[in-house]
């Protein structure tokens, strides 16, 4: 169903992941100012070129587009045909029409899409169980055409040396995500367990990576903020026990949600 942010619209229908709240908590959640890594402000400026893997909707680019600078370029690559028309769409009736790039491909450095400072990414991450006869919803859930080790190979590649890269799993992934990251040279930066509901387990999680290079440069180096030497493992929920939106949620989203 379509769904109006504060400053932008999205329309859906034709995509196999609608907007969900998943897509929005990694979008106002992700580091794009890069100050989990460093505490200067010439750092806190250093994005430039933004990368959403598999945007469907379009929402995480309009949320980076909304979040960063009028100089910052985003580039948003969807496989599916439907979707990135519909993407390209919510693009163009934006207040960010030039800042947002839709290409119809697959992901990979054949198409040249050189290095990026910041890698976004609500990746499909189911590799078993039953699957919809949609093919669309299927393919978007499903890691049918995109699996963990594909998509970390691609963020491997495409990742800039001090860049990052945010996605968004279900917690019952992240140990198949985890064995696929240990075939790579990318390490976790910080994790965020996301419980719906404040007494309850968390059901997703949040993932910040980085080049396993630059984390030990920067450590040598003394340029890694105290805070971030170790592993940021937080936690928070979506909804507090009377099913209204925690404070957590309501800091992060209130730039977007029309009720916040």
């Amino acid at each position: 169903m379509p769904f109006t942010f504060k400053q932008f619209h999205i329309d859906d229908d034709k995509c196999g992941m609608r907007v969900s709240t998943d897509a929005v908590v990694l979008g106002a959640w992700a580091p794009l100012q890069q100050d989990l890594l460093a505490g200067t402000p010439s750092d806190k400026q250093s994005i430039k070129r933004i990368l959403d893997i598999g945007s469907g909707s379009g929402i995480l680019s309009l949320m980076a587009a909304q979040r960063t600078h009028e100089s910052v370029a985003i580039t948003a690559v969807e496989i599916d045909a439907a979707a990135a028309a519909q993407s390209k769409h919510n693009v163009a009736n934006s207040p960010w029409p030039n800042k947002v790039s839709v290409l119809n491909a697959a992901i990979g450095s054949e198409h040249g899409l050189g290095k990026f400072d910041h890698i976004l990414c609500n990746p499909p991450y189911f590799d078993n169980g039953p699957q919809t006869q949609e093919l669309r919803r299927a393919n978007a859930r499903h890691t049918n055409s995109l699996s963990f080790n594909e998509l970390l190979q691609h963020v491997q590649t495409l990742l800039a040396e001090k860049g990052l890269a945010s996605l968004v799993l279900p917690s019952e992934s992240l140990d198949a995500f985890t064995m696929a990251m240990a075939n790579t040279q990318l390490q976790l930066a910080q994790r965020v367990n996301v419980s719906t509901v404040s007494h309850k387990a968390p059901s997703r999680v949040l993932l910040c990576l980085r080049h396993e290079s630059c984390a030990e440069e920067q450590r040598k180096s003394g340029e890694l903020a105290a805070h971030a030497t170790e592993l940021l493992q937080q936690h928070m929920h979506i909804q507090d026990k009377n099913g209204l939106y925690s404070q957590q949620m309501q800091q992060i989203c209130r730039d977007f949600y029309l009720k916040l």
